[in-house]
């Protein structure tokens, strides 16, 4: 994966259109919640305005995603697919996704400007939204280690150090604790950024 692109990709998409919509597929697990929190701090880094749209059932959920979800609402700005008001100008990211069919605004992708579409993706499906801007590589371990390794490159603190554990947690989970074949030395690389920057790994 290009992260030097990808890093101008979004700095280029903050600056000219501030308005940013992140979902990951539904059903959330840890890595897909987890990298849409990291990428939401990008954008509002960047001087953009994000929400994250999600329209699963609260009774549904992972309880680990149901914790991470009550732990960051209070600063987090989360929405319903049916609350959106688009504009053509608007920026669509997709974290651990990359088909329409598993993501919640399957009837509203055709409303946003392809050009703004990004995806980040660590899985080999055929994608399905012909945007020129994918980001997909089966050889990153998660959605965590794109957004962890994008933090690294892009030199941005997080203000909220809980979001190093939620990205170190997505790593591991995805990983079954390291052993998965596309773990590789940047995985180990990132989770150690992670954990110099205050990831609790003992959650």
């Amino acid at each position: 994966m290009d992260f030097k692109k990808l890093k101008c990709c979004l700095q280029e998409k903050i600056l000219n259109n501030r308005k940013a919509y992140i979902v990951a597929h539904e059903k959330l697990d840890v890595d897909a919640l987890a990298s849409a929190l990291g990428l939401y701090d990008i954008v509002e880094h960047l001087g953009g305005d994000a929400c994250i749209v999600n329209d699963d059932s609260p009774l549904l959920v992972e309880q680990a995603v149901k914790k991470i979800t009550d732990e960051t609402s209070l600063y987090t700005s989360f929405c319903k697919s049916d609350e959106l008001k688009i504009s053509g100008n608007d920026i669509l990211i997709l974290t651990d996704v990359s088909k329409i069919n598993r993501i919640c605004l399957k009837d509203k992708v055709k409303q946003f400007d392809l050009n703004n579409i990004i995806i980040l993706d660590h899985h080999a499906d055929e994608f399905t939204i012909n945007t020129p801007n994918l980001f997909i590589d089966e050889n990153i371990s998660s959605a965590c280690e794109i957004v962890g390794r994008l933090l690294a490159i892009m030199n941005i603190s997080l203000s909220r150090q809980k979001l190093y554990s939620y990205l170190y947690a997505g790593i591991i989970l995805d990983t079954q604790k390291f052993t998965t074949k596309n773990t590789s030395p940047r995985t180990m690389s990132t989770a150690a950024f992670l954990m110099e920057n205050g990831a609790n790994v003992q959650q």
